[in-house]
């Protein structure tokens, strides 16, 4: 530790591999690039929700105030959830700890309650004549939005279930 009392950052080690001797370990953004598909995914939904795509009337006409309501004030959350999970992977990060990529969950879990708004609302548009028209592809984007962002949460949080999915484009794979 230098004499002002801060940690040593350049010989502390990083994710867990201790430096050469002499040289500066090179770091590994591994774990931030892992996150990078979450927070597009997230993005991607959020600006589903916020406007209409394609010229079409949006997906959510014909919500009840309450439920946009609650749409509203649960997706006010994700970014904070987000930013306090990236902190607290740079805190880690920096530090040399382990990261907990469990709390990757917690954007998970931030993102379920609108989509089971947006699920009920659908449910309740495909029983009368919906003037938008587009219920069931909407309901289809957010399916396989839905799928694609839960992989990406378990990728980060649990790497071994990449293998036994098989990577990308192979016979395996759910892309």
């Amino acid at each position: 530790m230098p004499s002002d009392g801060s940690p040593d950052r350049g010989t502390a080690p990083v994710c867990g591999r201790a430096p050469a001797h002499g040289h500066h370990p090179t770091p590994d953004f591994q774990p931030f690039q892992d996150m990078i598909p979450v927070i597009k995914l997230t993005r991607v939904f959020l600006n589903k929700l916020s406007r209409p795509t394609n010229n079409k009337p949006h997906p959510l006409l014909g919500m009840s105030p309450d439920n946009l309501l609650a749409i509203i004030r649960s997706t006010v959350r994700v970014a904070g959830k987000i930013e306090k999970f990236l902190h607290r992977m740079e805190d880690d990060h920096a530090r040399g700890a382990r990261i907990d990529f469990e709390k990757v969950y917690d954007i998970l879990d931030t993102i379920q309650r609108p989509i089971r708004i947006l699920e009920a609302h659908f449910s309740q548009t495909e029983n009368r004549q919906s003037p938008q028209g587009s219920t069931p592809k909407y309901r289809e984007w957010l399916r396989v939005w839905d799928a694609h962002f839960c992989r990406s949460g378990c990728r980060i949080s649990m790497p071994e279930l990449q293998t036994m999915l098989g990577e990308p484009g192979s016979k395996f794979s759910f892309n």
